[in-house]
């Protein structure tokens, strides 16, 4: 919403999510976009719709693309914090990426992913869950009451068809 906006009113580059962002909920312009949000006939929580968008415009949108950039540097900076952390830089370790975004992130993120973590990692594999965060969340849940793996791959089929349909 930021880009779109300066690009509406000239702070800022001229960039397709100035159309695309207001166009995702039936609108025109960013300025209609923040009225409605503000008026709370859009809510505002809603704005995280707007990350597959930002993915798919950075293809050909220079400020989308940087958008994307600095979301993989976000995630390289806090990976490489915590493999230092447990000291794993120079070990075979499996970083994997969970959340909506990440999750379903296309190979060109993946690889500014990798290719930022193995410089200081270069033994590290980077991958998306197979799962959605959340079923982490109910399994540990799980595993706190003692619940067998009958109920854990109920949970993960349960968790599945949810994501799915």
């Amino acid at each position: 919403m930021f880009a779109a906006a300066r690009s509406e009113d000239g702070r800022g580059p001229r960039t397709s999510l100035e159309h695309a962002v207001p166009a995702h909920f039936g609108l025109e312009a960013p300025s209609q976009l923040a009225e409605a949000i503000h008026f709370g006939q859009i809510a505002q929580r809603r704005v995280i719709e707007l990350a597959p968008l930002v993915l798919a415009e950075a293809a050909d949108d220079a400020v989308a693309a940087e958008i994307v950039q600095r979301l993989a540097a976000e995630v390289v900076a806090l990976a490489r914090v915590a493999l230092k952390r447990l000291g794993l830089t120079n070990d075979a370790a499996d970083v994997l990426l969970g959340g909506g975004v990440l999750q379903d992130a296309d190979g060109d993120l993946l690889a500014a992913i990798d290719r930022g973590l193995r410089e200081s990692a270069p033994n590290v594999t980077v991958r998306p869950t197979a799962s959605a965060a959340i079923v982490g969340a109910a399994l540990l849940g799980m595993d706190e009451l003692d619940a067998g793996p009958d109920a854990q791959r109920r949970l993960r089929t349960e968790f599945e068809q949810v994501r799915v349909g």
